[in-house]
């Protein structure tokens, strides 16, 4: 495996002039979604994405007014939603140019969104607890609301896999699930954290939901009987904000304000004897608060992003926040940490076919990495305009014997 980082950030993408919530990349990969605090959406066309420097764009999506909590493609790739704290819900058709948005007014501020995996519904999480969704062919609301007997403010939503269930976490500690079908509550909430329910996720069969919370638990939750699988896992010691599956569902990855990436393995969430363990050491290598976690989709690597600087002497200096790239067969990093001065890494999207990974930050940004080997020579031999040497093979790419990178020596 890789022994240093090449450079591979193939450029800034400069349109927002805020912190960036999230990235988000279409099914088909030639399209990636920013969102800012400044209320700005922005789709970038990755489709004739270049080997070096920033990537086109188009003009600022302009649609909302407040800060865009969420952003979602369709499955078809047709349809960006977005949703905001002015209360909007925006669907953009992106075959047009411009794209053209159906713009519809829900009044209360919105703190979360999700997108079935059907493309049938959307969900978006109020300030004042309220859940709704909408029917994404009409692009209308499906009134009344979702039956909420709580009402703090949702803090996150998912969807399950089959698309039939919907789960909310509050800023209170409760997780409701519904039936998608027949829009009813499916039994009473589940009292799951102490503080807000940061993050939630449906294991990939659909079985189970892990959320995370303020309380620096992670709970397994059966969505049949809505009770807990086993015993918390407890070996965080602050808040849990970020939760990934591997794309088989077999390893869960979980981080937070204490700073680790701790992974887990699912066949030992049904252990009642005692509370499940990480199946290796922390993931160490931030010096502050885990916002973001990302599976590639072969699940061969994990990519996290944070706050703050690594704890390697002289790689990282000042509030440079980073990107760590996990090899998860290792358990190491690929690398350096990729240096993004960013000031906060918020979130992270692997492009569909793996080859690349955008993050988006508070200083307004979306930079975009090449994180497939495959990809990395050709980017060198654009940048340095020659063959690497023997010395130059050993250090940045210690892949079996030394061979032209270049077209020959």
């Amino acid at each position: 495996m890789v022994r240093q980082r090449l450079d591979v950030n193939i450029g800034q993408l400069q349109a927002h002039e805020d912190l960036i919530w999230q990235v988000t990349y279409d099914p088909t990969g030639s399209h990636l979604a920013s969102i800012s605090q400044e209320g700005r959406l922005v789709l970038w066309n990755t489709e004739n994405r270049p080997r070096q420097g920033p990537l086109a764009t188009a003009a600022p999506l302009a649609a909302h007014e407040e800060w865009v909590n969420g952003v979602l493609f369709a499955p078809s790739g047709e349809l960006l939603v977005s949703a905001s704290q002015d209360g909007r819900v925006a669907f953009w058709d992106i075959t047009t140019t411009p794209p053209t948005a159906t713009i519809q007014e829900g009044g209360n501020p919105l703190n979360a969104i999700a997108l079935s995996a059907d493309g049938r519904y959307l969900a978006t999480g109020e300030i004042g607890g309220q859940v709704r969704l909408w029917d994404v062919a009409t692009q209308r609301p499906l009134d009344p609301p979702l039956p909420n007997p709580d009402s703090e403010a949702i803090t996150s939503l998912a969807f399950s896999p089959d698309s039939k269930r919907l789960a909310a976490g509050d800023e209170d500690g409760h997780i409701t699930l519904w039936d998608i079908e027949n829009r009813t509550l499916l039994g009473e909430g589940m009292t799951a954290h102490t503080g807000t329910v940061w993050a939630l996720v449906f294991t990939p069969n659909g079985e189970w939901l892990v959320s995370g919370g303020q309380d620096g638990l992670v709970m397994v939750w059966e969505v049949a009987t809505r009770q807990p699988v086993g015993l918390p896992l407890a070996n965080h010691n602050n808040a849990v904000v970020a939760l990934a599956f591997t794309p088989d569902g077999s390893r869960l990855a979980s981080a937070g304000e204490d700073r680790a990436i701790l992974l887990w393995a699912t066949a030992d969430f049904t252990n009642t004897d005692s509370a499940p363990q990480p199946i290796a050491d922390p993931l160490a290598g931030h010096e502050r608060r885990i916002n973001a976690l990302a599976f590639s989709p072969d699940g061969r690597i994990l990519a996290s992003g944070s706050n703050g600087s690594v704890s390697t002497a002289g790689d990282v200096g000042g509030d440079d926040d980073i990107i760590i790239l996990w090899d998860m067969g290792r358990l190491e990093p690929l690398g350096p940490a990729l240096r993004t001065r960013h000031g906060r890494v918020l979130a992270l999207a692997f492009s569909p076919d793996g080859r690349w990974l955008a993050s988006g930050g508070q200083d307004g940004a979306v930079l975009l990495w090449a994180v497939s080997p495959s990809d990395w020579g050709v980017l060198a031999c654009g940048r340095i305009n020659r063959d690497v040497t023997g010395e130059e093979w050993v250090r940045y790419v210690g892949l079996g014997e030394r061979r032209p990178l270049c077209g020959g020596e």
